[in-house]
């Protein structure tokens, strides 16, 4: 009766933390080129798409029935995935554990705080899904059920092109056992797609390359350190403590009642039940996550961050914290203050996505009936403020910090025609253009600049005199907590590593 009842609580906690979460970033530019298209172009990948063609059907064909206020079959699809990992992560783990702990184990890896991105984030649920069918693939493998496992390992390794550290790992883990044949069974899928992505991005030049042609050792290197770095701080370092401080002043009342119902339930789960971790299953963890840390590391695009939606790129490492934390040896009261205090920062994260949804929403509403913003036709306009939510000290979710995102939000809006840009401390006026330092891109902004203040919902003509002097006047988005100390040398450290991360130092 207990399994049942807590089998039938985290289903319920999957859906309350969901419900009404909203969508972000490349959903509004998909919603945008999908909603009046022929369903076809959602079903065929284009070149953008080649490279992970699946999420065509997990992801883009539903952008063709949305809008922004029609979000049912997305908002559906966002608690259907969750909950179908959910049950795929259990079953890899109850091979190794306790049908509770494996639950306990499942949930908390979805829902680690480091990642709210593949949680909350309709299109950055793919990598959750990549790996919940991997890790269901080697379960069924396990089992003896070859052939399904076979079609699991390739529909893991076509939904997205971070499936290779994944496959790698399960290998090893039936390496370890001496059972090859199901290895391969996991793995041959996977050299088959990554030998494919490497056609599409280097032979075809479709999709986005991620592997540099001037890649050197040294560099990897260099790089792999930073992404090494990086990744115990996200997960076990300041960031993920600040982000877990700051997610308990998000919480809402009834996030604050549903945490001391759960915690009186975690206190039973936690104190009863043997614990024994596989060490196995442990060195195959530890694969995956250095493995994920070197594919990152070929790409120098992706550093381990705890918030913005950068932040998907701890996935694969968490799932080895999590599976250490949820069987942690020594005093189970300590296991259970852990376990308790990740699940109020849960609550408090869901809540953070909520308000920031209706935020969202508030600020449509004003664009709607912005008379001076009607009048303004086809023109260019720059956008300010909002540029991402405000968790704590730190900048959170993105919205009109980038351009894609900010130009097809305003074209979804009815009776919205305006050319809508963004702008905000990394962008400077210089030689008649606005100059974007993170993409390196411009707009022509000859004499003045219009400029809608989304805060204030103000629309401002800024002379071009006095526009590094407006620039500078927006308040800072700072995405880490390097950004508010003022230390010289660690900054130095990493430009020296990752040049690219000038603009955000």
């Amino acid at each position: 009766m207990m399994k049942r009842s807590g089998y039938l609580l985290f289903f319920l906690l999957i859906v309350y933390l969901l419900t009404n979460t909203g969508i972000v970033s490349d959903d509004f530019g998909n919603i945008l080129s999908l909603r009046n298209s022929p369903i076809m172009s959602a079903l065929i990948p284009d070149d953008a798409r080649l490279v992970a063609p699946l999420t065509c059907y997990t992801h883009l064909v539903w952008y063709h029935f949305s809008d922004l206020d029609n979000l049912a079959i997305i908002n559906i699809l966002k608690i259907f995935y969750l909950l179908l990992s959910f049950y795929m992560v259990s079953k890899f783990f109850s091979l190794y554990t306790n049908k509770i702990n494996a639950a306990l184990i499942s949930f908390f890896f979805i829902f680690f705080p480091s990642h709210d991105s593949t949680v909350y984030w309709f299109l950055g649920q793919y990598l959750t899904i990549t790996i919940s069918c991997y890790l269901y693939a080697y379960y069924l493998a396990y089992k003896d059920r070859l052939f399904t496992a076979a079609a699991m390992s390739i529909v893991a390794s076509f939904i997205s092109y971070g499936s290779p550290p994944v496959a790698l790992a399960l290998f090893v883990i039936f390496a370890l056992d001496r059972k090859f044949k199901k290895g391969l069974i996991i793995l041959l899928p996977n050299i088959v797609y990554s030998a494919y992505y490497l056609f599409i991005a280097k032979v075809l030049s479709s999709g986005t390359d991620h592997v540099p042609a001037n890649l050197t050792l040294f560099s990897l290197g260099k790089r792999f350190l930073l992404q090494l770095a990086a990744f115990f701080d996200a997960t076990l370092g300041p960031s993920i403590w600040l982000k877990i401080y700051y997610s308990f002043s998000q919480l809402s009342f009834v996030s604050i009642a549903i945490g001391i119902a759960v915690a009186v339930f975690l206190y039973f789960i936690c104190v009863k039940g043997s614990r024994k971790y596989d060490m196995k299953l442990i060195v195959g963890l530890i694969v995956l996550t250095l493995s994920s840390i070197f594919i990152f590391s070929v790409t120098g695009k992706y550093p381990g961050i705890a918030f913005n939606l950068g932040n998907r790129t701890t996935i694969f490492g968490s799932l080895l914290i999590v599976y250490l934390l949820v069987l942690l040896p020594g005093p189970k009261m300590l296991r259970y203050a852990i376990l308790t205090v990740l699940f109020l920062s849960i609550l408090g994260i869901s809540d953070h996505w909520k308000a920031w949804n209706s935020h969202v929403g508030e600020v449509t509403a004003k664009i709607s009936h912005n008379e001076k913003l009607k009048n303004h036709g086809g023109e260019l306009v720059f956008v300010s403020g909002n540029q991402y939510s405000k968790f704590g000290r730190l900048s959170h979710i993105e919205f009109f910090s980038e351009a894609a995102a900010v130009s097809s939000y305003f074209d979804l809006i009815p009776g919205s025609r305006v050319v809508a840009r963004p702008l905000n401390r990394r962008h400077k006026y210089e030689d008649g253009q606005i100059i974007d330092t993170k993409y390196g891109v411009s707009e022509e902004a000859r004499g003045h600049i219009t400029v809608y203040d989304s805060e204030k919902d103000e629309v401002l003509d800024v002379r071009s005199e006095n526009i590094n002097k407006y620039i500078a006047s927006l308040p800072p988005d700072n995405r880490h907590w390097i950004q508010l100390i003022n230390s010289k040398r660690i900054k130095d450290i990493i430009l020296k590593i990752m040049p690219r991360l000038k603009y955000a130092l």
